[in-house]
């Protein structure tokens, strides 16, 4: 029986011997930047995602997986590849993305936002003089008939090319920029992903357009009257 036991005390230490060393391994592995696909039984140098959310309590998705946000933040390793990625929620038009995450490098999408289906009519008011100085196209951007573009320093990169002229233009914030047609107000991301259209009206002349309120209201400033709109 003591034999049995000291066999038994041997093999016991053996085991957590083993177990401790695979989860040391494992551990150093992943500190080092590697995921361990368990199921197909491989290793590999990872990429990291980091996704920061503006607008709360949203649902959002990788390749269909729902991820878990916490206080809209997520920052985690995945194996390289192309991953298809969606932000939802009721209400609200759905923002989606292909994240290409490569090995080694952060695939970095920060402070996304997503805009109503139906713009909400907040007040209207008359014109004030300080809305009719507004500019019809903000400063970092340009319009060349169908195309849009934004000025960083010394560089001018082109956000977006239409079918259609664009009459109006402004930053909404550091990633997002809202525009006009004759026909149309659309939010764009800076790269020229994600275009919805936030408002559909006849716009005889360029509409200048201000966010104030921290980015919650848009106001389309009319030559005797400017109207608010809800945006977050």
């Amino acid at each position: 029986m003591l034999q049995r036991d000291t066999w038994w005390d041997i093999a016991s230490f053996i085991l957590r011997s083993v177990l401790t060393s695979i989860a040391a391994i494992i551990l150093v592995l992943q500190a080092n930047g590697y995921v361990i696909d368990f199921d197909r039984l491989r290793i590999e140098k990872a990429g990291l995602l980091v996704i920061t959310t503006q607008t709360p309590a949203v649902t959002t998705l990788l390749d269909g997986k729902e991820l878990r946000l916490q206080l809209g933040q997520l920052t985690k390793q995945y194996f390289p590849g192309q991953y298809q990625l969606e932000v939802r929620k009721a209400g609200y038009q759905t923002w989606q993305y292909q994240a290409d995450i490569k090995k080694g490098h952060v695939a970095v999408f920060a402070d996304i936002t997503l805009f109503p289906e139906q713009l909400t009519v907040i007040n209207d008011h008359p014109v004030t003089a300080t809305e009719l100085k507004a500019p019809v196209v903000s400063d970092q951007l340009r319009l060349v008939g169908t195309e849009l573009w934004h000025r960083t320093k010394d560089v001018e990169r082109l956000v977006t090319r239409l079918s259609v002229p664009m009459i109006a233009a402004v930053i909404f914030d550091s990633t997002h920029v809202i525009y006009e047609t004759a026909s149309e107000i659309h939010v764009i991301d800076m790269d020229g992903s994600n275009d919805q259209r936030l408002l559909e009206r006849e716009f005889v002349t360029p509409m200048p357009l201000l966010i104030i309120e921290s980015g919650r209201t848009l106001s389309v400033i009319g030559t005797e009257t400017t109207t608010n709109y809800r945006l977050q």
